[in-house]
């Protein structure tokens, strides 16, 4: 980066560098754990039992987003003293989770009448269950990522998913089936709560503050939009091929999304969390808050890129080691989602961005256009098949990506290929290294001795040091940021 940086700016981006090292390292130790768990109930359970699960928790996400007041956002947008606005979002989320609640036990029968499952009926109501307890403890969690509280933040997450991974496994290996799925994220919820008022003393007051209510909810409703547009942007795929292609379609395709999704979630999400209060310290001063946000595109790109090339060239090798020959028939769906795991990942940040410089209405407009042309591949692709919806999904979500960075910066004045710039390396580079671990591949000779897991782990470390040393010999400042970025989270995980 440039050594010439204004001090202002080298401060808010090593506040990000620092608050990305905690969280990549909290995120990474975090979904590891989840992903143990994972590979435990997909070889305990079947398709089925995640493509019901899947239903249940895709309308009970919908129903979520009514209640999403853009409280969060609203607060750490904030500059001053906060006391008054805690008090009324408090009130405010609580009485929108009452209200959710009910909602939901209502709406669970219709659903579970549409796709033609009682079941989900019942997880339909355990999950609103949720919504009585987890706004207990919303306020003191923003205001921990409000105050740049990483490491709290982090240790937290970590003993929140230890816990859920624990009930999960001893729940499938208890013999709850589906229920494994569901019935471990109440206990979480709670003790999230519990955790959340021991880290921060934040403590509400006996009244409404109703009064500033109005001004929350104005800043929010472009967020509460475009969540919601972004629910269908997100889950009409589940909705369509649910009722297409039946729960075990479903299923099959659930567990290649997510799956696909590990990088950009695992990777490119927390350093997001670190990035919005550090965006909104300099949203008034554009040149810095340009160079921050570069720096984080460039940082961004350098992890998320190769992992996601990776992932495509050993996907049949990740599927059938960790989850078993049964889930073969998602491989084909996980690669062609990858498209849209690249560009989720290199402009995971666009949404943070215009919620840090007040613009939240850009995304929701952006939204609006896109949803017709999802919904339409969607049902199209959803007819040929689990892959063919797979391949629909991945193509428009793939696209939509770049497109809506090209509106977001053309709205900020800043120049797209800046963008370009910044992930050129990481692209060029990952390139290289994919050919180079296909072409050894193909070129080692089939022996006995050559297993699923000996090649996911031969030819991914591979994968990893070609692209270390193609980086240091293509862009050697990159290869450095690089480098100290994963020591300051290795440091942190110790």
């Amino acid at each position: 980066m440039n050594s010439d940086a204004p001090d202002g700016k080298r401060g808010v981006s090593q506040e990000v560098a620092r608050g990305a090292a905690w969280l990549i390292a909290g995120n990474l130790i975090t979904k590891t754990v989840g992903f143990l768990a994972g590979v435990v109930a997909a070889r305990g359970l079947l398709p089925v039992d995640f493509g019901v699960v899947a239903i249940g928790r895709t309308f009970a996400v919908l129903i979520q987003l009514l209640g999403n007041l853009g409280v969060g956002a609203f607060l750490i947008h904030q500059r001053g003293e906060v006391e008054e606005y805690c008090v009324a979002a408090f009130w405010m989320n609580l009485a929108a989770g009452v209200g959710l609640c009910g909602l939901q036990i209502l709406a669970a029968p219709l659903v579970a009448t549409y796709y033609g499952d009682p079941v989900i009926t019942r997880i339909m109501w355990v999950i609103a269950l949720g919504y009585l307890v987890t706004p207990l403890g919303s306020i003191h969690s923003i205001l921990l990522q409000r105050e740049m509280r990483f490491r709290a933040m982090t240790l937290r997450d970590l003993g929140l998913s230890g816990l859920a991974s624990a009930l999960t496994i001893a729940a499938v290996l208890g013999g709850l089936g589906l229920w494994s799925l569901v019935l471990p994220e109440l206990v979480v919820g709670a003790a999230g709560v519990v955790l959340n008022w021991w880290l921060h003393p934040w403590r509400p007051r006996l009244r409404l503050s109703a009064g500033h209510w109005p001004r929350i909810f104005r800043y929010g409703r472009y967020l509460l939009g475009d969540g919601l547009l972004a629910f269908l942007n997100n889950n009409a795929d589940y909705m369509i091929i649910g009722k297409i292609l039946g729960p075990t379609g479903l299923g099959l395709y659930s567990f290649a999304y997510q799956r696909s999704m590990i990088v950009p979630d695992y990777l490119a999400a927390p350093v997001t969390s670190a990035a919005f209060p550090a965006l909104a310290k300099v949203q008034h001063q554009r040149d810095a808050l340009a160079h921050v946000y570069y720096r984080l595109a460039k940082a961004t790109a350098l992890l998320v890129v190769p992992a996601v090339v990776l992932q495509g060239i050993l996907a049949q090798e990740f599927v059938v080691t960790l989850y078993g020959a049964k889930w073969s028939a998602a491989v084909l769906a996980m690669q062609l989602l990858l498209p849209y795991a690249l560009t989720r990942g290199l402009c995971v940040h666009l949404g943070t961005l215009l919620n840090a410089v007040g613009r939240p209405d850009v995304g929701f407009k952006y939204s609006v256009a896109a949803l017709p042309f999802l919904v339409s591949a969607v049902f199209i692709g959803a007819h040929f098949g689990v892959n063919g919806a797979a391949m629909a999904t991945g193509i428009v979500f793939g696209l939509t990506g770049p497109i809506l960075t090209a509106i977001v910066f053309r709205t900020m004045g800043w120049s797209f290929w800046g963008f370009v710039e910044s992930s050129r390396s990481a692209l060029v580079v990952a390139a290289g290294m994919g050919v180079g671990v296909w072409g050894i591949r193909a070129l080692v000779p089939e022996f006995a001795w050559r297993t699923s897991g000996g090649d996911l782990a031969l030819f991914g470390l591979l994968g990893l040091l070609l692209f270390a040393s193609l980086l240091f010999l293509w862009d050697r400042d990159a290869y450095s940021e690089l480098m100290g970025l994963l020591r300051k989270a290795v440091a942190r995980s110790a």
